[in-house]
């Protein structure tokens, strides 16, 4: 579940802050900002949210790169 929620505030949010990832988690879990640290859940969605970013702008090359081919 937040997993998705962390792809979907992605495509929304490029400048992402903790207090973001807190108030998933608050939802979702209904762990406090201390209980999301401790839990290792807080590292857990930025790492899913820089994972998203990085599959994002490498697919993005290879489309450039394409078109760049195709309409050289």
């Amino acid at each position: 579940m937040l997993y998705r929620e962390l792809k979907a505030l992605f495509l929304r949010v490029r400048n992402n802050t903790d207090e973001m990832y807190l108030i998933l988690i608050k939802k979702i879990y209904g762990y406090d900002s201390y209980q999301a640290k401790q839990t290792g859940i807080l590292s857990k969605a930025g790492k899913v949210f820089n994972d998203s970013r990085d599959k994002f702008n490498k697919a993005m090359k290879t489309l450039a790169a394409k078109y760049q081919e195709i309409y050289k």
